[in-house]
């Protein structure tokens, strides 16, 4: 029980990066969308594009009501285990009114959750595509995506690559109009 508590307030102040549960499949539809707007406005050539590894970066509130809601969800399963235990001295009618009122705040906090804070402070996944390269040839190229909450590319970053056959070998990127 003091370590669900102890866990709740550490970490409610700290906004980790992590995969949200929250983030929707339409979220993860506008990310690539706009990643491959920006293939397109960027590489001379590129085929056959695949996605990986789509993360919502939950913002600092919508991170800190989530950690709160899951503190008092593991909070009430601790409880429950000390009642059957018998570690709990209180009435069953007295403690199922605790466990209605952590209830009530867990909905609480879930709708708020849900409704009006903004969730997202970005998007993450990782775009493969065949890139044409200075030989002629296509590459076989990952790129680590940043996108703000708008879905607006931030920053594409290579990663790894796959036939590349030496450092003379680079990307055709399209030339400024």
């Amino acid at each position: 029980m003091k370590l669900a508590l102890a866990s709740l307030i550490f970490f409610s102040g700290f906004g980790l990066y992590r995969s949200s549960p929250m983030a929707t499949s339409k979220d993860q539809e506008l990310t690539e969308k706009s990643v491959l707007e920006w293939a397109d406005k960027t590489f001379e050539f590129y085929d056959g594009p695949r996605f990986e590894k789509f993360q919502m970066i939950p913002s600092n509130e919508y991170f800190k009501i989530e950690t709160q809601v899951e503190g008092l969800k593991e909070y009430k399963e601790e409880l429950k285990a000390g009642f059957q235990a018998g570690e709990i001295k209180k009435t069953k009618e007295e403690f199922d009114a605790q466990l209605k009122k952590l209830d009530r705040k867990i909905d609480s906090l879930t709708v708020v959750m849900n409704s009006s804070i903004n969730k997202a402070m970005g998007f993450e996944i990782d775009f493969w595509a065949n890139i044409m390269v200075n030989n002629g040839l296509t590459v076989y190229y990952v790129h680590h995506m940043k996108l703000d909450a708008k879905y607006a590319v931030q920053e594409g970053k290579v990663t790894g690559s796959i036939g590349k056959e030496n450092d003379k070998i680079h990307i055709i990127y399209k030339k400024a109009k």
